[in-house]
This record gives structure tokens, sequence and C-alpha cells, in this order.
């Protein structure tokens, strides 16, 4: 019995630390994913920065908070280099094309560029939600909304390869999640809620993978338990066998659709263990390109069979920003990190 008992120990001792091994180089490999695409990222923002000099078009928007996230969880950034991204991307002047400048108006400009406000609410340092520059975009998120309860999806983004409404609702659910995240009080974000909600319906089907992460966050933020638990299941049904989620559903995997896919599962409590995230980490790592890019195609209608240069640099940051979600922070570097 006696012998039994300590072979019994010595097994699940062995499990243990198997397990053990297994959580410790999963974590590795995150991080081996994220320090490879980092300069990618870097590269691309600053080319994008200096040739467009505009941040409207959703591109430096996940820059400012793939550099963020990376620089609070210890990878090797330049804390000067991501201070000064998150001070360029907030300058409101820098929303308007630089052809437009002279003659935009600040407020009516934050107020026309909800995606890439809630973006950078979403992305912003730290989890500081009382930051000045957080309280004034938090309300021009908030006044952004249209008077049926939705909220307009801007620049480039109705062109996309999947209906108009579509892209429409998925603005309208990171405008909620982005008032939740950045800590608007009950008394702004219940009506906000509550008109949306009205607007979005009841419906249960979307063509993008980003439809389906979305509406997880805002059915389980809201405390609809029962169906934000389908929304996740139906989530996991559409993960491909290689892994991955391609950005449209019926579409093959990629690190846009993948990497929106691991930051709201993370954020509905996923952690790297979990057999469909451990599967989705090991298709990011074994296709990511050596210059730490995913080739990724075309998310408009004009170049939805063609691989682009926005779509493949939308794939990195998105990549980065859920992967990091997957890293324990280390408490020194958040400590030192930029918090406002």
């Amino acid at each position: 019995m006696i012998t039994r008992l300590m072979a019994s120990i010595a097994l699940l001792h062995v499990v243990f630390l198997s397990q053990c091994m297994a959580q410790e180089a999963a974590t590795t490999d995150v991080r081996a994913i994220v320090e490879r695409s980092l300069p990618y990222i870097q590269a691309g923002g600053r080319e994008w920065r200096n040739d467009k000099k505009c941040v409207s078009c959703h591109t430096t928007t996940f820059t400012t908070w793939a550099l963020n996230r990376a620089a609070e969880n210890g990878f090797a950034v330049d804390e000067e280099a991501v201070k000064d991204w998150n001070e360029w991307s907030r300058d409101w002047s820098n929303h308007v094309a630089v052809k437009r400048r002279d003659e935009a108006k600040r407020d009516e400009t934050l107020l026309a560029e909800n995606d890439s406000v809630g973006q950078l609410l979403l992305g912003r340092p730290g989890a500081n939600t009382q930051a000045d520059w957080v309280t004034e975009y938090r309300g021009f998120l908030a006044k952004s909304q249209n008077k049926d309860g939705s909220w307009k999806a801007g620049g480039q983004l109705p062109l996309q390869k999947r209906p108009k409404r579509e892209t429409q609702e998925v603005s309208t659910m990171w405008a909620l999640v982005a008032l939740r995240d950045s800590g608007a009080t009950d008394e702004v974000l219940l009506p906000a809620l509550a008109s949306a909600t009205e607007w979005l319906g009841t419906k249960i089907q979307g063509k993008s993978i980003e439809w389906w992460a979305t509406r997880l966050l805002v059915q389980r933020a809201a405390g609809k338990s029962d169906a934000a638990d389908l929304i996740r299941k139906t989530i996991l049904e559409h993960q491909h066998e290689d892994g991955g989620w391609g950005w449209l559903v019926a579409e093959k995997s990629d690190a846009l659709g993948t990497g929106i896919v691991l930051y709201a599962l993370a954020r509905d409590g996923a952690v790297t263990a979990d057999a469909e995230v451990s599967r989705a980490l090991l298709f990011l790592k074994q296709t990511q390109d050596e210059d730490g890019s995913w080739p990724v195609n075309g998310t408009k209608q004009n170049s939805a069979d063609d691989v682009t240069d926005t779509a493949t640099y939308w794939g990195a940051c998105w990549a980065v920003i859920a992967l990091a979600e997957f890293v324990e922070s280390p408490p020194a570097e958040v400590e030192k990190g930029i918090v406002n």
C-alpha cells in the first residue's frame, strides 16, 4: 500500500513538473514571437508616420497599442520612443490629413474619429483611467455615439470585404469595450450600452471573426453569461485545423484574425495552457516570417485576394497585442513604464 502510494505521489510530481515545463516553454515561445515582431512593427510605424503623417487610417493607433503592451511586459523597446508615439498619436491635429490640417477643428475631428479614439483608449499605457487625456477622449467617444445607438465606422473601414452593417456593428462594439475599459461611469456607460444593444439586436451571426470576438467581449461585460458562452463556443468551433482563425470566418488562418480572437479569449479568462490557445500560439510561431510579420490578405473588397502591407501590418500588431495578454508583466518594468 505504501509503495503504491509513493508511486502515485511520484507520478503526480512528474505530471506537475511536466505541466510547469510546458507552461514555461509556452511563455518562452510567446516572448520569442513578440521579440521577432517588434522591429518590424517599429520600422513600419515610423515609415507610415513619416510618409502619411496621419493617425486617422487606423494604422499608427495599433503601433501605439502594441508598443505600450510590449514596454509594459519588459520587452526591449525605447521608452522615450514609446512616450513619443503616445504623444504624437494623441495629438488631435495628427488625426487630420496634412492637406486639410489648417482648416480642421479639434472637437469636430475627435468626434469624427471614434475608431481611432477607441483604439487609443484601449491601447493606453498602463491601467490609468484618470489621466486628463483619457477623461477627455472618453468624453469624445461617448458623445460620438449616433442617436440610433451605433457608432460610425470611419476611414477605410466601410470599404472592407464584409457587409457595411457588420463593419458598423464592430465599430459600435469596440466603442463599448473602450468606454468600459477606460473607466466610463455607469451614468455614461449604461445608457450607451442600452442604446447600442437595441441597435445591435439579437442576431448571432457574423461574417468576420472580429464580429464574434467583439460580441463576446460586449456580452460578457454586460453580464449576459449564457449568450457569451454560446459565442465563445462558436468562436472555438471556427478555429481551423492549423490552430488559427481567418479575419473572415470562411477564409484561411491569418495573424489578424488569430490575434483578435486571442485578445478576446484572454480578456474572457483564457490562459496559455488552454488547448485552443496553445494551438493558436503554435500557429503564430510556425507561420511568422523572418522579418517578424505574417502575410495577411487585404481586408478591403478591392484587395480581398492579395496580401497587402496594411493588413499585414495590422496582423503583426494584433498578434503582439494579443500575445502580451499571455505574458506575465515583470513588476519592476511596470514600475518604471509609462503610466499616462
